[in-house]
């Protein structure tokens, strides 16, 4: 959580997939995006409910080499295309799992740090059918709000 907390910029913005936009979860009527403290408030219920969480965006951890990097003198740095993988288990046997794609917006703050300030879900895009129910991030964030 608190990892969570320190990456995301105070100006934080969830995009969820446009495609799960005005969708039920429960009674919660999918909005088209978040602020910092909707997204820590389902995170942290995530952590108090989840029986396992594993979030993983393989690129973050290859280097600058596959991620790349800003040129000079930009204070922004968008990454299209992330492959995000989240297995969210609610107990010892059942899970959600989720792979796709999601964009990445980073601004320079004052200490020289690149914290995410927008981040947009594009996992439910990448589904073949809405007949299946597979769910996105944007709706596993949303069953925890």
């Amino acid at each position: 959580f608190n990892r969570m907390d320190a990456v995301l910029s105070p100006d934080f913005v969830f995009y969820f997939d446009p495609n799960n936009v005005g969708d039920y979860v429960g009674d919660y009527i999918i909005p088209v995006s978040w602020t910092k403290t909707e997204m820590m408030s389902a995170v942290r219920n995530m952590f108090n409910l989840a029986y396992s969480i594993n979030l993983e965006i393989p690129i973050l951890t290859q280097g600058e080499d596959a991620f790349g990097k800003p040129d000079e003198g930009d204070t922004t740095f968008t990454k299209t295309n992330v492959t995000v993988d989240l297995l969210l288990m609610v107990d010892e046997y059942n899970g959600f799992q989720v792979t796709g794609f999601c964009d990445f917006e980073f601004t320079k703050d004052g200490s020289g740090n690149w914290p995410i300030t927008i981040w947009w879900d594009r996992t439910a895009s990448a589904l073949l059918t809405k007949d299946i129910p597979i769910p996105s991030l944007g709706k596993i964030f949303a069953l925890f709000y």
